[in-house]
């Protein structure tokens, strides 16, 4: 796919600049070799307005578009007739990759040459200053209005990696007025794949001629594309006109995102090359989770609504790590990749746990809500393994905390003996009541493997969360009544009851149910695939993250405090002190609370 684009790239430098054509190749990459081309190509650039581009630099600070001109500076091919532009090898030695996951620096260095055009984005274009400035500042995100649930840095962003781009913009893009719009762009690019580039639009095609359109003939009544997308949450959407990404890609960029968070927590110096692979794998676990064609591509629609859903905080990463390389790299204090993290853009990581990963934690602040990723450290409160499989030992630790809370779960499928990890968010305190349901909307639950997915409230009921000593603990009820579990309800029923809830943990914490119907009669939580599936499990370990202030684990600490002298004092138990600030220990051993042959209190 690269390589494709390569070979055009050049094609068109020799028909231009045959002298300077050894400079237009990356030596050992796949990549593009934009360098200078032709001239009504880079004339493009100039016919951009100046108040466009002034619209643009007024987004930097002086200190940013200091350091913009500087990592230029270092970066650019000046050629003899004085024409200067970034090309793709210097690009890809600044991002400082490992081999593993250049490809995904690869996309980037796509991505820049794409949307330096911008507003016109017909074709990939040199890296001159103008387009390396105009490119950083909507990769940046410094175009989008915070008011706008609208992104235009999401739009462009998917559009500059697209193999095949949308034939006509939903933005507010200007377009040239001698471009052709093709009624079937699809179509079109599957007559022609061995100019097709994979992602980075260098290549436009032009209709010879008159065309259809030019004739006023219009096919826009009529149907002559498959329905590409897989994804039922689309309401019958066409996507024939979408841009569409190769799945390959996608993992590349995923892949990319994880090494990313990977590198910044852990500073490693060398390429880990099994830990790449398995961030690999977690990538494509996660593409496929999306669900792309037949063909192994995912149209633009498709990718946002399973983003919106799944990941609405999935390019943070991405745009940090492009600011810190570029707005960031050319001052002296920054000389490493934490550096260039800012710190509130970095991921929150738990204070210590057996089952999150860095990974891990990088995938659920894709979707985590800003109350627990504006917490860069989660106390762990309660780790099944430490203090026990138990219900009390739970409410001992996790009960009288007042902020949200994160519950992780790995297990093992007793049928298939398969390792999975799911969790829920819950927004609210625990409490416990065999009277009733409780939580909100802000509840949901979640699965980071083997499959990606997150289901979320369908506000059609509130069974939430149900929690008790004799039943255990539940999430996502999907029966029409309201009406909680009987405390007999295991013994009449089993742990085999399908669809009762979507997740739920018996009250030995040992063993559960995670499962759901295609069409469950009123879910708490939305099945967006509508698939069906009945996992039995044992729970390898359980544990509980606090996701609350600074503040949170410590107005705990005082309700436990305050607990144990309450459950004393009403025990009848007078606490005498005596010379040297001593407990009188006679009375707490005859309440039994100290047993002085063991050592120990009880």
């Amino acid at each position: 796919m690269g390589q494709q684009h390569s070979k055009s790239g050049n094609e068109n430098s020799d028909k231009n600049n045959n002298s300077n054509n050894q400079n237009l190749k990356v030596e050992n990459t796949s990549t593009l070799s934009l360098g200078k081309q032709s001239t009504t190509e880079c004339s493009s650039l100039g016919e951009r307005s100046n108040a466009t581009l002034l619209k643009f630099k007024r987004k930097l600070k002086r200190i940013e578009h200091y350091s913009l001109h500087q990592v230029f500076d270092e970066l650019k091919t000046e050629y003899p007739d004085h024409f200067e532009c970034i090309e793709a090898k210097k690009f890809l030695e600044h991002l400082n990759l490992p081999p593993s996951v250049e490809q995904g620096g690869i996309l980037l260095f796509k991505s820049f040459s794409y949307l330096g055009s911008y507003p016109n984005c017909s074709s990939a274009v040199p890296l001159t200053f103008d387009a390396f400035l105009t490119a950083f500042v909507l990769l940046t995100g410094k175009m989008d209005d915070e008011d706008s649930p609208d992104s235009l840095f999401e739009d462009m962003f998917f559009e500059s990696l697209a193999s095949i781009h949308s034939s006509t913009k939903t933005l507010s893009i200007q377009q040239d007025d001698d471009e052709e719009h093709q009624p079937n762009e699809i179509q079109q690019t599957n007559d022609d794949n061995s100019d097709d580039d994979g992602g980075g639009g260098g290549n436009t095609r032009k209709s010879k001629g008159l065309s259809l359109a030019d004739l006023g003939v219009s096919f826009d009544d009529l149907d002559f594309t498959q329905d590409i997308s897989k994804n039922t949450d689309q309401e019958d959407n066409d996507d024939s006109d979408s841009a569409m990404m190769l799945c390959h890609d996608v993992i590349n960029l995923f892949t990319l995102i994880l090494y990313i968070v990977e590198l910044e927590k852990q500073e490693q110096e060398e390429e880990n090359v099994n830990n790449i692979k398995c961030l690999e794998q977690m990538a494509r676990t996660v593409v496929n989770s999306i669900q792309p064609t037949k063909d192994s591509q995912i149209s633009q629609p498709q990718f946002f609504a399973w983003k919106r859903r799944n990941a609405p905080y999935l390019f943070k990463t991405i745009q940090c790590f492009i600011y810190g390389k570029f707005a960031l790299s050319g001052q002296s204090s920054v000389t490493t990749v934490s550096d260039i993290i800012l710190p509130e853009d970095s991921v929150s990581l738990p204070d210590t746990s057996d089952i999150l990963t860095i990974p891990y934690c990088a995938m659920l602040c894709w979707f985590l809500p800003d109350v627990a990723r504006r917490v860069k450290q989660w106390p762990r409160l309660y780790s099944a393994n430490e203090d026990g499989f138990a219900m009390n030992r739970f409410e001992r630790n996790v009960f009288r905390y007042p902020g949200p809370t994160l519950l992780m779960i790995q297990a093992e499928e007793i049928k298939d003996h398969k390792t999975v990890v799911f969790g829920v968010y819950i927004s609210e305190p625990w409490k416990q009541s065999s009277k009733f349901y409780w939580g909100s909307n802000e509840c949901f639950v979640f699965e980071l493997w083997p499959t990606f997915q997150v289901y979320r409230a369908s506000g059609r009921n509130n069974q939430y969360v149900y929690y008790h000593d004799d039943f255990g603990m539940a999430f996502g009820g999907t029966s029409k009544s309201s009406i909680p579990p009987k405390k007999t309800f295991q013994q009449e029923h089993g742990l085999d009851v399908r669809s009762q809830f979507l997740l739920m943990l018996d009250n030995t914490l040992q063993q559960g149910v995670y499962a759901q119907e295609r069409y469950p009669p009123l879910p708490t939580f939305e099945n967006p695939t509508q698939t069906s599936f009945h996992t039995k499990f044992e729970t390898i370990n359980i544990e509980v993250f606090g996701l609350g202030s600074e503040k949170a684990r410590r107005v705990q600490e005082r309700e436990w405090d305050f607990e144990k002298k309450e459950a004393l004092r009403r025990a009848g138990l007078q606490f005498r002190q005596a010379d040297g600030n001593q407990v009188d220990r006679e009375l707490l051993r005859m309440a039994g609370i100290i047993d002085d042959d063991n050592r120990q209190e009880r």
